[in-house]
């Protein structure tokens, strides 16, 4: 039985990197996400799994947007940490100098969601 894969939809990877390019909050590029799957809370793991593939991100660097969803850290927390890590991976993503996007979202077994994944998060 082959195992399903779950591909990331490039828009909302695309949508994220347009808002960090503008300088959007952690709140702003976590609504983008959860707006454009059609949730009204949190979704913590496709939070997670899409910071981590928009911005070439290790689930340790996003980690913390996990906390800021439960309500441990405010705003101003949140964006110290994980804004810098989003701008210092920004080779990674943003447009190279021909006008495609580096790292696309093209999936790894190792990249998308899985149990292991969720049960990390706990």
């Amino acid at each position: 039985m082959k195992e399903a894969t779950l591909e990331p939809q490039p828009e909302i990877v695309s949508a994220l990197r347009d808002s960090a390019r503008k300088g959007a909050t952690v709140g702003e590029l976590v609504a983008v996400v959860q707006s454009r799957l059609g949730f009204k809370h949190d979704a913590t793991i496709m939070v997670l799994w899409y910071f981590k593939r928009a911005f070439s991100l290790s689930l340790l660097d996003v980690l913390p947007v996990r906390n800021w969803l439960a309500g441990v850290m405010n705003d101003v927390e949140i964006d110290a940490l994980i804004l810098p890590r989003i701008e210092s991976s920004k080779g990674q993503w943003q447009p190279s100098s021909n006008g495609t996007e580096q790292n696309g979202a093209t999936n790894t077994a190792e990249e998308r969601p899985t149990k292991e994944f969720a049960h990390d998060l706990h």
